[in-house]
């Protein structure tokens, strides 16, 4: 937590994050990626199908597309 919060306080996250928005966010799409393929998501998506009483609904799309991403790119 120290080193994150040095990191926002020095300014090298946001030169970080500028670098890759600009560099069309590879790492993101990385991490996003990785997320999905965890075993927990998958384990938390068979527990919502034991939820009879919960509504139905479409799974979310696996990644946004180029156009829909949030920082633009």
């Amino acid at each position: 937590m120290r080193s994150a919060l040095e990191e926002i306080r020095s300014g090298k996250f946001a030169r970080d994050f500028i670098c890759e928005k600009e560099t069309g966010q590879h790492r993101y799409v990385n991490l996003l990626r990785e997320a999905e393929e965890h075993p927990i998501e998958k384990a938390g998506v068979r527990l919502r199908g034991l939820m009879g009483w919960r509504e139905k609904r479409k799974p979310a799309p696996a990644l946004p597309s180029r156009s829909a991403r949030p920082f633009g790119k």
